[in-house]
């Protein structure tokens, strides 16, 4: 069930009726079952590996506070778990395919698998959020949970489960283990929040995404269509996958939680250590906080902050997925941030004008696209290097057409980043909910629901993310 989806909205519509109307002893059981038909709706069979994951994770947190003599045994057993459920199920394939090329490289015979796994949706973001669950509890930040129900809705709550934000376990469970009452100003908040998701889903994304796979079915396209083409990808992808973030965090909303912030306008940032601090913030934190600063972060000498740095980066491409293309876009990444750190410490008084900054910083960021975007490392040479048959002449007019096509789409995006960038949106928010506010977002509601009917792609998509 993707939200998009008119199934999602009877869905959603039962269970928001249903979670008021009964009582609160019954709340969580009853999220918890609308989670598990959630996710069901993928692949029945999908229930069964969420389910372990869930009892895995349950039994290792209060293994670890009972036998804490035997606590790393149980926490690199949970790990273990989870990182070798992981592996089968969305690497088998890459490295069967890695392995069948160096066999052929040098000669030898290659060979088929008996079987061919289907990655499960979802899987790497509910392996993050229960695996960091399981080390806090063992590092002694939270408290294991006994309740299996609130720890289960915890591990497959569904406005997250397939896309994210990852929460932690100290953000999300004393949401779900304590009372919640029903909220008209939460309700309105969460409508106007999904409404804004819809939109840049239906709206941007899938309307961007048309124009994105066009220009990359293209066989010989030119220099500038080509980077037009990635360009209209990093809209694309924020778009979407900060659609899916807004629906999430609306739909968690009128049920009275509050879902972690996943994005803060990324591409307004000046540099690309700050990109990753406003881009898929919850994925980011995750891999500083259990990966980076534990293979040392930024102590140590100049090439082990380098290796840790890079290999940290390494993992967050790979994360993304199983090519060879996502690892390169994760170690373009941390390399740009290490250039960053270099130019700072060779020129600590040098500071660029924000808007000069802001420029190269989305510049470089989009150049890194390419790779997320391009499977075929030969396409990504030769977009990356002034060719003669990329330099070939092309109708500049239409180029130029396309272009525009994709600067109107991507306009409320901007709009809305530099809107919030301001004291405006400062000013708004500090001020009390005053009738006329409620006036505003119902009206805004109203016309993002408008538009999504009017300009919305009658051919939308499932979202980027869920194949990751």
């Amino acid at each position: 069930m993707i939200f998009n989806s008119f199934e999602y909205v009877v869905f959603l519509v039962t269970i928001f009726i249903a979670y008021w109307l009964c009582s609160r002893s019954y709340q969580n059981i009853l999220l918890l079952v609308a989670s598990y038909v959630f996710y069901a709706f993928a692949h029945p069979m999908l229930v069964v590996l969420l389910a372990s994951y869930t009892v895995v994770h349950f039994f290792c947190g209060l293994g670890i506070k009972r036998f804490p003599s035997r606590s790393k045994i149980i926490l690199l057993g949970a790990i273990s778990f989870s990182l070798l459920t992981l592996g089968i199920f969305k690497y088998f394939n890459f490295f069967v395919e890695n392995i069948n090329y160096v066999l052929g490289f040098i000669g030898l015979s290659t060979f088929t698998p008996a079987i061919y796994i289907i990655l499960p949706v979802g899987i790497s973001f509910y392996t993050f959020q229960t695996l960091g669950y399981t080390i806090d509890v063992f590092r002694g930040q939270i408290e294991p949970k006994s309740n299996f129900i609130n720890f289960a809705l915890f591990a497959s709550f569904f406005p997250q489960l397939v896309a994210g934000p990852i929460e932690r376990a100290r953000d999300l469970l004393p949401q779900i283990e304590k009372k919640r009452l029903f909220n008209s100003c939460d309700v309105q908040d969460g409508l106007m929040l999904m409404m804004w998701g819809f939109f840049k889903k239906m709206v941007i994304a899938d309307n961007v995404a048309i124009i994105v796979n066009k220009i990359f079915l293209v066989d010989e396209p030119g220099f500038a269509l080509i980077w037009i083409g990635v360009f209209a990808f990093a809209i694309q992808i924020l778009a979407d996958f900060s659609g899916y973030t807004d629906i999430a965090r609306g739909t968690a909303k009128i049920l009275g939680i509050r879902l972690s912030e996943n994005f803060r306008h990324p591409y307004l940032s000046r540099s690309p250590a700050e990109f990753w601090r406003r881009w898929h913030m919850t994925l980011s934190f995750w891999f500083r906080d259990y990966v980076y600063i534990p293979l040392g972060g930024s102590r140590g000498g100049t090439l082990s902050k380098v290796f840790v740095l890079l290999g940290t980066f390494f993992l967050t491409g790979l994360w993304h997925g199983a090519g060879w293309n996502f690892i390169l876009w994760g170690v373009y990444n941390g390399a740009l941030i290490q250039f960053q750190r270099m130019l700072a410490s060779l020129f600590p008084e040098v500071s660029l004008p924000k808007i000069i900054s802001g420029a190269l910083t989305f510049a470089l960021i989009t150049i890194g696209w390419l790779f997320f975007r391009e499977t075929d490392f030969t396409y990504i040479v030769k977009y990356m290097t002034l060719s003669p048959t990329l330099m070939r002449h092309s109708d500049l007019r239409e180029e130029f057409f396309i272009l525009f096509q994709v600067l109107i789409f991507s306009t409320p995006i901007w709009l809305h980043g530099l809107f919030d960038s301001t004291k405006v949106s400062t000013l708004y928010r500090s001020r009390k909910e005053e009738w006329h506010q409620y006036l505003l977002k119902i009206g805004v509601t109203s016309l993002l629901f408008a538009l999504v009917l009017a300009v919305g792609n009658d051919s939308s998509s499932e979202f980027l993310y869920f194949q990751f």
